[in-house]
């Protein structure tokens, strides 16, 4: 974390903040998104902010966006069901 983000986070947000609990309602279709490549920060922005000033949603963020990925890389482990 560099001295930018350390200001942000204590003086919050300049642009619209979801809030926790509205941030953490997309956080799925946040991760989703985000682990497809897509710019997530442009489809929710009010998440992007809200991750940008609350470390304690980030890290849970940050937690959803690994299991995404483990599961991922499970389900192309796994062989598909054998056909009959």
């Amino acid at each position: 974390m560099n001295v930018r983000d350390s200001v942000d986070r204590a003086l919050g947000p300049v642009a619209p903040d979801a809030g926790c609990e509205s941030a953490a309602v997309n956080f799925a279709q946040y991760a989703d998104g985000a682990v497809a490549g897509e710019d997530v920060s442009r489809a929710f922005p009010h998440v992007a902010n809200h991750l940008a000033a609350c470390p304690d949603c980030n890290q849970d963020y940050e937690g959803l966006v690994n299991c995404v990925r483990e599961l991922a890389v499970s389900s192309e482990d796994t062989p598909p069901p054998p056909e009959h």
